[in-house]
């Protein structure tokens, strides 16, 4: 083999989809491992030890007991210990986000223009790597911030990969003037296991929906038919199963005792203010500091001329899941005995419909017929330092994703939940 045929098979593998996604998953699993670990394990350590509760009903219980079964059904068939497990099943939800992000920007539906090998890889890696802007809150990078990677609950984590395909699915029924059954039952299950993930996403997801639709009959760019027929399909399965979730969460239950764990109250900007040490400026800078991506993309389809139908639509959607996610994450305050209000439980819809969005804005943007190198060009010479937020988002993402340095008890901690000594 002469060097011309090395360097052509070389460059032939190092561009193929295979090797991208390998590298991507070593990677992502070398970085995120090592993050789960933080907050002292305290959100890992309740979900697992839920998950093994003798009594499998209190797993169910808390309404979303994907993670919990998972882990459940992992111990028992492959008897590894529970804290491995934990860390196993979230750090594969991770590894199942990046793979399909890097999937749908080499296929991505609805027509749009598909990114090449590289520029997927890269900005799958970025995807999963974005973070806020924390750089000027140091050392506090993580609470009162919306981060589209969250990395301390598990429960957060398997459900992203579920709301990453359920929005790509409802963006398909958005553009699709008389989707299949087939493609309803799809996007209907979907739906239905982003909820038993989580409901966090689905509690801004599914308004937004239904308005799109009500906004396209409006328009006249849908029968009242055909409108009808995708909303009864995915709101019904999922209203029935939000009000199951919210009968175990906030109604009565503990073993049959007549008590009311916990409620919701309206509360603005109280949990955002708890999380910043009751500054309101301050709360109100780290949710602006979150929003860097969808504000790139507000300026660079601002600049041009001409949008695709199915890129508008599917942005618009995004848009309006996220606005409503900060809407219910700046107002509302779940309190229960026991449990402090800085959980901010409504941030992570919020963080998770961030996520989202700033994939909806990576995915569309080679709809604009530009390559990468094109973007700076395209926003316009006033506005190019808006391109230093995506520099800051990754560099938040890595400040917030960082391995802890633990203690000796921490180590011992560590090693007596995963080996048992």
């Amino acid at each position: 083999m002469n060097r011309k045929e090395f360097t052509g098979r070389l460059q032939s593998l190092l561009t193929s989809d295979l090797w991208n996604v390998v590298v991507l998953a070593v990677v992502t699993a070398l970085l995120f491992a090592p993050a789960i670990f933080r907050d002292d394990f305290r959100d890992l350590l309740y979900h697992t030890t839920a998950a093994l509760d003798p009594d499998i009903t209190r797993a169910a219980s808390t309404g979303y007991p994907l993670f919990h079964m998972t882990v459940r059904a992992l111990v028992m068939l492959c008897s590894i210990p529970p804290f491995a497990a934990g860390v196993l099943v979230a750090t594969i939800a991770k590894l199942a986000l990046a793979v399909s992000v890097y999937l749908l920007l080499r296929r991505p539906p609805h027509h749009i223009t598909p990114a090449g090998p590289n520029s997927a890889f890269v900005l799958s890696l970025v995807l999963c790597l974005l973070g806020p802007i924390n750089l000027f809150t140091l050392p506090h990078v993580y609470l009162g911030y919306l981060a589209p990677n969250v990395v301390h609950n598990p429960t957060i984590i398997m459900m992203v990969p579920f709301a990453l395909w359920e929005s790509v699915m409802l963006g398909y029924l958005l553009v699709s003037p008389r989707p299949s059954g087939r493609q309803l039952s799809l996007a209907a299950v979907l739906v239905v296991l982003s909820s038993l993930a989580k409901p966090s996403f689905n509690l801004a997801a599914i308004p937004a929906f239904c308005l799109v639709l009500l906004l396209q009959l409006v328009a006249k760019e849908r029968s009242f038919w055909s409108a009808l027929r995708a909303g009864s399909v995915i709101v019904v399965p999922v209203v029935a199963l939000s009000l199951m979730q919210f009968w175990l969460l906030f109604g009565r239950w503990s073993g049959g005792a007549s008590t009311t764990p916990s409620e919701v109250l309206v509360a603005p900007f109280t949990v955002l203010k708890v999380q910043s040490g009751g500054s309101l400026s301050l709360a109100i800078f780290k949710i602006c500091a979150s929003l860097g991506i969808p504000i790139v993309g507000l300026f660079l389809f601002r600049k041009s001329q001409h949008v695709p139908k199915a890129s508008r639509t599917i942005l618009l959607f995004c848009a309006l899941t996220l606005v409503a996610a900060l809407s219910q994450a700046v107002l509302f305050v779940e309190q229960s005995e026991g449990r402090s209000i800085s959980d901010g439980n409504f941030l992570w819809g919020a963080s998770s419909a961030l996520f989202i969005a700033s994939f909806a804005v990576v995915l569309t943007l080679f709809d604009l017929k530009l390559r990468p190198s094109q973007w700076f060009a395209q926003i316009g010479r006033p506005y190019r330092p808006m391109l230093l937020v995506l520099g800051f988002s990754v560099l938040g993402g890595l400040l917030v994703m960082r391995p802890l340095l633990p203690s000796n008890t921490l180590v011992m901690q560590v090693r007596t939940m995963l080996f048992g000594h």
